[in-house]
């Protein structure tokens, strides 16, 4: 697990640093080598600073922990609502889709229902926010609100899961890096389904902990796992890519999970793998019912079913190997025509065939190697498309006091070189810990599951900078750890040098 995010974090940073994947957003005076070369160098030295910056740390321990949280979710809200009513944006694509689903449901009224037929997810999101808007109203600033709350509650879980986890420093660092991380700021702005997804991946994850750490009879630790798979088919039906966090927190229970603290499983050890297995079936079980029960839900909403195979048109536009496996124009426009003519579950089930197709061209052509690569790193080599979402929705000729410029270089190359900090920190921690042999950090486990399971997700499937998004809070806690073990091994080597 350790060595293999290790190695995609090298694949990740050859690809950029040496291949020049990044060049597009590099300044043109000088040449790409030097500019790579200063940008590594940049990014190495502001991490060593961050390690001996936490040399200085203060202990969190001694704050009270309210005190904690209220100083997160303060820096958390801060900069997005000065931007907020800095910037005028108006929602566009997926976003302007979601806001008009949302106020269409206020009025009891269905928008492009054979959209939601062929995409269910994308009406979870709008109605979680339909309720907002029977509250305040169906403005564009009553859902930016929403996704800026939600979007500091995600800062908020990432400090309790450290602290769960009983490392509390790890996830103050975690939480400072994940809340001043540019891309949650940006996509924070907008009417997206990131916000509430990771809030809810963040609280289901939380939960789990607090469950498999807990001192709690049998019968509670049941009941809290059925909610838990209630909550992973909320996730899932929010985006698809849940259905990664319930595969990771699986596996962490069954391979990786210790519970001998518990008093249910101290009365009898012999029967531990007993106990895992209910556990598990109780959490799928309820994830399935839940996830039956959410599809009856939207057909009875949209008032038609809802298309049977719903992978289709993403492994389709996954496969096109002209656009990197990412959205495209000459494929949208067959989705049009295909969608009209033979409705939502044929439209998804010619797209599979025809997805199905493009693969097989790519082991025949022996192309399938250069592509999976290709495609991994045209979505990690960079964090900067929340900005040009920002930038590209910003209202014409309005009295906005802040303007982002659409091809603002230095603005994105500023995002990515925080993301590539983030990297280089989980990178040394990764790295440490492999040396020390030490493998027992739940967190990271955890982190790595889910980031794995991002990777291979979309090698088949359709691939964008923002899909990655989920999997970077995770990087958060790898990078805070990278941080901590560093600075550990620092004031260790001193302590020696000076006996």
């Amino acid at each position: 697990m350790y060595s293999i995010i290790t190695i995609f974090v090298v694949f990740v940073f050859e690809k950029v640093f040496i291949v020049g994947y990044l060049d597009y957003v590099l300044p043109t005076r000088i040449p790409k080598t030097l500019s790579r070369a200063i940008l590594f160098l940049f990014v190495i030295t502001i991490s060593i600073f961050l390690i001996f910056l936490n040399l200085k740390k203060i202990i969190i321990e001694k704050f009270n922990e309210k005190h904690i949280i209220f100083f997160l979710f303060a820096i958390s809200i801060t900069l997005p609502l000065v931007l907020v009513f800095l910037i005028k944006v108006e929602p566009k694509s997926d976003f302007l889709t979601y806001y008009l689903i949302a106020k269409h449901l206020v009025y009891s009224k269905i928008f492009i229902p054979n959209y939601i037929a062929t995409f269910p997810h994308t009406i979870m999101f709008p109605i979680f926010l339909s309720f907002i808007f029977r509250i305040f109203g169906p403005s564009i600033l009553a859902a930016q609100l929403t996704g800026i709350l939600l979007s500091a509650m995600s800062v908020i879980f990432v400090f309790l899961i450290g602290k769960e986890a009983g490392k509390k420093q790890l996830g103050f660092i975690a939480a400072i890096m994940w809340s001043l991380m540019p891309s949650r700021i940006f996509y924070s702005l907008l009417i997206c389904t990131e916000n509430l997804f990771n809030t809810v991946a963040l609280f289901t994850i939380f939960l789990f902990f607090r469950n498999i750490r807990a001192f709690k009879s049998i019968k509670t630790k049941y009941l809290n796992l059925a909610f838990i798979g209630i909550l992973l088919a909320w996730l899932s039906s929010i985006r698809p890519n849940g259905i990664i966090l319930f595969i990771a927190m699986t596996l962490f229970y069954i391979v990786f999970s210790k519970e001998t603290n518990n008093n249910f499983l101290k009365k009898d050890m012999n029967n531990i793998h007993f106990f895992k297995f209910i556990a598990i079936f109780i959490m799928l079980a309820t994830y399935l019912l839940a996830s039956f029960s959410l599809n009856i839900i939207i057909e009875s909403i949209i008032n038609q079913k809802i298309a049977s195979t719903r992978i289709g048109w993403n492994l389709y536009v996954g496969m096109n190997i002209s656009s990197h496996g990412q959205w495209n124009k000459n494929d949208s426009e067959l989705f049009g025509r295909l969608i009209k003519e033979t409705g939502p579950n044929q439209a998804q089930k010619t797209f599979f065939n025809l997805g199905l197709n493009r693969l097989q061209n790519l082991i025949k052509e022996k192309k399938i190697i250069s592509f999976i690569s290709d495609k991994i790193i045209t979505m990690w080599h960079a964090d900067h498309e929340s900005y040009d979402y920002v930038a590209g929705a910003q209202l014409q000729n309005t009295a906005g006091k802040l303007i982002f410029p659409k091809n603002n270089k230095i603005i994105k190359l500023l995002f990515d070189i925080y993301y590539y900090i983030i990297l280089f920190t989980a990178l040394l921690g990764l790295i440490l810990e492999i040396k020390n042999c030490n493998f027992s950090n739940s967190i990271i486990i955890i982190g790595g599951l889910v980031i794995l399971g991002t990777i291979l997700l979309h090698i088949p499937f359709e691939a964008a900078l923002r899909y990655k998004n989920h999997a970077l809070l995770w990087f958060c806690f790898i990078s805070a750890n990278g941080i901590i073990t560093a600075s550990g091994k620092i004031i260790k080597a001193n302590k020696i040098q000076c006996k």
